[in-house]
Protein backbone atom coordinates (compact mmCIF):
# COMPACT_ATOMS: atom_id res chain seq x y z
CA UNK A 1 0.00 0.00 0.00
CA UNK A 2 2.71 2.10 0.90
CA UNK A 3 4.64 2.07 -2.19
CA UNK A 4 1.27 2.52 -4.34
CA UNK A 5 1.01 6.24 -3.05
CA UNK A 6 4.80 7.16 -3.04
CA UNK A 7 4.08 6.16 -7.22
CA UNK A 8 0.83 8.33 -7.37
CA UNK A 9 2.60 11.07 -5.05
CA UNK A 10 5.81 10.98 -7.80
CA UNK A 11 3.37 11.06 -10.30
CA UNK A 12 1.64 14.33 -9.31
CA UNK A 13 5.01 15.85 -8.09
CA UNK A 14 5.95 15.10 -11.64
CA UNK A 15 2.52 15.88 -13.12
CA UNK A 16 2.87 19.43 -11.81
CA UNK A 17 6.61 20.28 -12.54
CA UNK A 18 5.17 19.68 -16.20
CA UNK A 19 2.57 22.14 -15.81
CA UNK A 20 4.74 24.46 -13.70
CA UNK A 21 7.56 24.33 -16.79
CA UNK A 22 4.51 24.90 -19.50
CA UNK A 23 3.39 27.66 -17.32
CA UNK A 24 6.64 29.26 -17.61
CA UNK A 25 6.55 30.09 -21.48
CA UNK A 26 2.97 30.32 -21.46
CA UNK A 27 1.38 33.20 -23.34
CA UNK A 28 0.38 34.99 -20.69
CA UNK A 29 4.07 35.48 -19.16
CA UNK A 30 5.20 35.98 -22.64
CA UNK A 31 2.61 39.14 -22.83
CA UNK A 32 3.96 40.38 -19.31
CA UNK A 33 7.74 40.05 -20.32
CA UNK A 34 6.80 42.02 -23.67
CA UNK A 35 4.94 44.93 -21.87
CA UNK A 36 8.18 45.17 -19.72
CA UNK A 37 10.38 44.93 -23.10
CA UNK A 38 8.10 47.93 -24.54
CA UNK A 39 9.15 50.29 -21.30
CA UNK A 40 12.74 49.53 -21.22
CA UNK A 41 12.29 51.00 -24.90
CA UNK A 42 10.52 53.33 -24.34
CA UNK A 43 12.63 54.31 -21.53
CA UNK A 44 16.36 53.92 -22.82
CA UNK A 45 14.87 56.04 -26.50
CA UNK A 46 13.01 58.90 -24.38
CA UNK A 47 16.74 58.96 -22.84
CA UNK A 48 18.02 59.28 -26.36
CA UNK A 49 19.29 55.95 -26.82
CA UNK A 50 19.37 53.06 -29.84
CA UNK A 51 19.65 49.81 -29.17
CA UNK A 52 23.16 49.90 -29.22
CA UNK A 53 22.85 52.21 -25.48
CA UNK A 54 24.94 54.91 -28.45
CA UNK A 55 22.93 58.69 -28.23
CA UNK A 56 21.19 59.34 -31.37
CA UNK A 57 22.87 61.19 -34.20
CA UNK A 58 22.36 64.98 -33.27
CA UNK A 59 19.42 66.94 -35.24
CA UNK A 60 19.42 68.62 -38.38
CA UNK A 61 19.15 72.77 -37.82
CA UNK A 62 16.19 72.00 -40.40
CA UNK A 63 14.42 69.39 -37.99
CA UNK A 64 15.21 71.82 -34.39
CA UNK A 65 13.12 74.88 -36.23
CA UNK A 66 10.39 72.52 -37.96
CA UNK A 67 10.04 71.07 -34.01
CA UNK A 68 10.11 74.40 -32.65
CA UNK A 69 6.43 75.45 -34.92
CA UNK A 70 4.75 72.01 -32.99
CA UNK A 71 3.96 71.62 -29.36
CA UNK A 72 6.02 68.39 -28.30
CA UNK A 73 6.01 65.85 -26.34
CA UNK A 74 6.57 66.52 -22.31
CA UNK A 75 9.89 64.07 -22.32
CA UNK A 76 11.38 66.24 -25.18
CA UNK A 77 12.66 69.36 -26.56
CA UNK A 78 13.19 70.85 -29.98
CA UNK A 79 16.48 70.10 -29.81
CA UNK A 80 16.56 66.60 -28.22
CA UNK A 81 17.06 63.76 -30.52
CA UNK A 82 14.91 61.18 -28.81
CA UNK A 83 12.71 60.23 -31.53
CA UNK A 84 9.80 61.84 -29.90
CA UNK A 85 8.09 64.54 -31.10
CA UNK A 86 4.20 64.45 -29.92
CA UNK A 87 4.66 60.98 -28.09
CA UNK A 88 2.62 58.78 -30.33
CA UNK A 89 5.02 56.19 -31.94
CA UNK A 90 6.19 55.24 -28.58
CA UNK A 91 2.44 54.62 -27.63
CA UNK A 92 1.65 52.92 -30.44
CA UNK A 93 4.57 49.89 -29.53
CA UNK A 94 2.77 46.90 -28.14
CA UNK A 95 3.15 42.78 -28.09
CA UNK A 96 2.50 41.99 -31.73
CA UNK A 97 2.53 38.67 -30.68
CA UNK A 98 3.55 36.44 -27.89
CA UNK A 99 3.61 32.58 -28.07
CA UNK A 100 5.60 29.75 -26.04
CA UNK A 101 8.86 31.31 -26.03
CA UNK A 102 8.17 34.21 -28.75
CA UNK A 103 7.88 37.71 -28.38
CA UNK A 104 7.25 39.93 -31.17
CA UNK A 105 7.49 43.76 -29.87
CA UNK A 106 6.06 46.37 -32.65
CA UNK A 107 3.53 49.19 -33.84
CA UNK A 108 0.14 48.27 -32.60
CA UNK A 109 -1.90 51.31 -34.19
CA UNK A 110 -0.19 51.74 -37.50
CA UNK A 111 -3.07 52.77 -39.47
CA UNK A 112 -3.36 56.28 -37.16
CA UNK A 113 -2.09 59.66 -38.58
CA UNK A 114 1.20 60.81 -37.30
CA UNK A 115 -0.04 64.55 -37.05
CA UNK A 116 3.04 66.62 -37.53
CA UNK A 117 4.95 64.48 -39.99
CA UNK A 118 4.19 64.29 -43.36
CA UNK A 119 4.53 60.79 -45.76
CA UNK A 120 7.63 60.62 -48.15
CA UNK A 121 8.60 59.29 -51.14
CA UNK A 122 11.92 58.53 -51.97
CA UNK A 123 12.59 62.30 -53.90
CA UNK A 124 9.96 64.03 -51.40
CA UNK A 125 7.42 64.56 -48.85
CA UNK A 126 3.50 64.51 -49.88
CA UNK A 127 0.79 66.07 -48.21
CA UNK A 128 -0.64 63.28 -46.67
CA UNK A 129 0.15 62.44 -43.12
CA UNK A 130 2.62 59.49 -42.17
CA UNK A 131 1.48 56.46 -40.02
CA UNK A 132 3.36 55.45 -37.07
CA UNK A 133 4.49 52.14 -39.32
CA UNK A 134 6.40 55.11 -41.96
CA UNK A 135 7.61 57.22 -39.39
CA UNK A 136 9.08 54.16 -37.52
CA UNK A 137 10.44 53.09 -41.08
CA UNK A 138 12.07 56.99 -42.00
CA UNK A 139 13.79 56.69 -38.24
CA UNK A 140 15.25 53.16 -38.98
CA UNK A 141 16.62 54.99 -42.60
CA UNK A 142 17.97 57.84 -40.40
CA UNK A 143 20.24 55.64 -38.16
CA UNK A 144 17.95 55.67 -35.08
CA UNK A 145 16.72 52.49 -34.79
CA UNK A 146 15.00 52.10 -31.55
CA UNK A 147 12.84 49.06 -31.41
CA UNK A 148 15.26 46.10 -29.30
CA UNK A 149 16.82 46.10 -26.23
CA UNK A 150 20.52 46.75 -25.16
CA UNK A 151 23.00 44.82 -23.03
CA UNK A 152 21.64 46.28 -19.89
CA UNK A 153 18.08 45.94 -21.16
CA UNK A 154 18.63 42.12 -21.45
CA UNK A 155 19.84 41.83 -17.83
CA UNK A 156 16.78 44.13 -16.49
CA UNK A 157 14.45 41.66 -18.39
CA UNK A 158 16.25 38.46 -16.86
CA UNK A 159 15.00 39.87 -13.64
CA UNK A 160 11.69 39.90 -14.62
CA UNK A 161 11.55 36.74 -16.18
CA UNK A 162 13.29 34.89 -12.84
CA UNK A 163 10.84 36.74 -11.11
CA UNK A 164 7.55 35.35 -12.71
CA UNK A 165 9.49 32.17 -12.64
CA UNK A 166 9.52 32.04 -8.68
CA UNK A 167 6.09 33.87 -8.55
CA UNK A 168 4.95 30.07 -10.53
CA UNK A 169 6.93 28.06 -8.49
CA UNK A 170 5.30 29.83 -5.51
CA UNK A 171 2.07 29.31 -6.86
CA UNK A 172 2.20 25.72 -7.87
CA UNK A 173 1.79 22.63 -6.11
CA UNK A 174 4.86 21.49 -6.40
CA UNK A 175 7.16 21.55 -3.63
CA UNK A 176 11.12 20.01 -4.47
Amino acid sequence: MAKKTIKKQMRDAKDDLFKLVKSIGSKKNMRIVGREMIKLIVKRTRMGKDIDGQKFPALAESTIKLRKRYKLHSSTSPGKANNTMTGQLLKSLGVVKADKGEIWIGVIKSDRKHPTLKKRTKKKSTKAPATNDEVMEYLEEQGRNFNGLTKANWKSLLRTVRILLKDDIRRSKFKP
